[in-house]
């Protein structure tokens, strides 16, 4: 004899109908399938139909609603609802419709499958309703016998779990692709993703050692000055911290023009410009005068300031990644990848932040975007002709920079004489300069030269 619908709660524990064989249940969870429908006699009568069902060793979790409003509530604490049996005509003419679109639309659920059945066809006829609503079956509940049930319950079961498949490999999907951008990102840390691009790489796991590409680029040389004399009053982990905070700092200048770091050597760094010598110059200077800003919170919580060093050339540079089988790196190798750190290291000789080759200001589009001034001819190993070297005083505070520009054709024709050998002519031109701007530290270096060479009875520059 069958229960009396009358007596089941609205939301029921799937009346599950024991078989006379007292075979047990499944023990997997079972499918959640929501009846709704205004008269209770139709949730009696799927229940009956319906007992003993398993599909895939898992039973039924039926769940009764009588109304659109219920049905509502059930949807949302029930958002893994495997399949709805949803009428149409309930409280209003149209009541099993909304609840379609308060699934589909407010709920974003795709996924629970429904099969809409209705005593009175004419309400919401068939084409109209499956063209209009996202719905999966359309019955008449004339035409639903318990075969013809059964069939539909497990269509849209089955429908159902390949979608839920679906989704779970999307989601798994998902999960990986975010670990490989996760160890994407972390391996960009150590070979920039600029150079796998130049190296013709979509990822680092894509990289053979000993790959590398010739560029003309720009390259720039870094490092502080006087940092042993620094780390020696530290702690070792003050040492780490001042050089990350220090590195913290230059880091995203040299990003937002377009360079990358190549590598870290202590207390330096050479990084690559692609973007050529423009983008180099203005990362130099903007790197200058951030060191600047740090140097004023330096001051201002009692320590001594920093200086650096900065060299910038412009020439066919050769990238690629150098090591061993079980440890690499990206790395720039070539005479001109010399030479650019060769610069950086003038910037001690003349006690200035910022040199660039002749070859640099050449490279720009508009030199006289950055205020320069030539320094020095310098011969450099594997060069047979000496490198011209300018001056980069664009970050210099602005007392200096009006200075230096001031005093630039005195300096430079005082230079040309000290090139040309005539000491004294030279010594007397910079003294010139030196009245003016008693500061300037190439005008010093050039005086102590000088007096050192006339000191050893010279006349001319050897």
């Amino acid at each position: 004899m069958a229960p009396d619908p009358d007596t089941q709660p609205i939301d029921d524990d799937s009346l599950q109908f024991a078989d006379d064989d007292d075979t047990p249940a499944p023990s997997a969870e079972p499918w959640k399938i929501l009846i709704v429908d205004d008269d209770r006699e139709i949730h009696a009568v799927t229940r009956i139909a319906l007992r003993n069902f398993s599909f895939e060793g898992r039973s039924l979790h039926l769940m009764s609603a009588y109304s659109a409003r219920e049905a509502r509530q059930l949807i949302a604490e029930h958002p893994d609802t495997a399949m709805i049996l949803l009428d149409v005509v309930m409280e209003e003419e149209d009541a099993g419709l909304r609840v379609v679109r308060f699934l589909r639309d407010e709920q974003n659920n795709h996924m629970t499958r429904i099969v809409l059945r209705t005593g009175q066809p004419g309400q919401a006829p068939e084409h109209d309703v499956i063209v209009n609503y996202d719905i999966n079956d359309y019955k008449s509940k004339t035409e639903l016998s318990r075969q013809r049930l059964f069939t539909t319950v497990v269509a849209s079961l089955r429908s159902f779990r390949d979608l839920r498949g679906i989704a779970d490999a999307r989601a798994q999907l998902e999960l990986a692709l975010q670990a490989q951008r996760t160890l994407s990102a972390a391996a960009q840390r150590f070979v920039p993703h600029d150079l796998l691009r130049i190296l013709n790489k979509q990822s680092i796991t894509d990289v053979q050692l000993g790959e590398n590409a010739d560029r003309v680029m720009a390259i720039m040389f870094s490092d502080i000055r006087g940092f042993s004399g620094l780390a020696e009053r530290m702690s070792p982990q003050e040492n780490f911290d001042f050089v990350n905070e220090y590195f913290g700092r230059i880091g995203p200048v040299i990003r937002l023009h377009r360079g990358f770091i190549l590598k870290y050597m202590g207390d330096g760094m050479m990084a690559a410009f692609p973007g050529g010598a423009g983008e180099a110059l203005r990362a130099g200077v903007d790197v200058l005068q951030s060191l600047a800003v740090y140097n004023e919170e330096r001051s201002s919580a009692g320590l001594a300031p920093i200086q650096i060093g900065i060299g910038v050339h412009v020439g066919l540079m050769r990238l690629g990644i150098v090591g061993e089988a079980d440890r690499i790196q990206g790395d720039a190798i070539s005479d001109e990848v010399n030479l650019a750190a060769r610069v950086e290291g003038l910037t001690k000789d003349f006690n200035v932040p910022f040199l660039v080759t002749d070859a640099a200001l050449r490279a720009l589009t508009d030199g006289s975007r950055f205020r320069t001034r030539a320094l020095a001819n310098t011969q450099v190993r594997g060069k047979a002709k000496p490198i011209a070297i300018h001056e980069c005083f664009e970050a210099d505070p602005p007392d200096q920079r009006a200075l230096k520009q001031r005093t630039q054709p005195l300096f430079e024709q005082a230079l040309a004489r000290y090139l040309a050998g005539d000491l004294w002519e030279a010594g007397h031109l910079f003294e010139q300069v030196r009245a003016e701007n008693p500061q300037d530290a190439a005008v010093a270096y050039y005086l102590r030269r000088s007096a050192e060479q006339l000191g050893r009875g010279a006349t001319a520059v050897s």
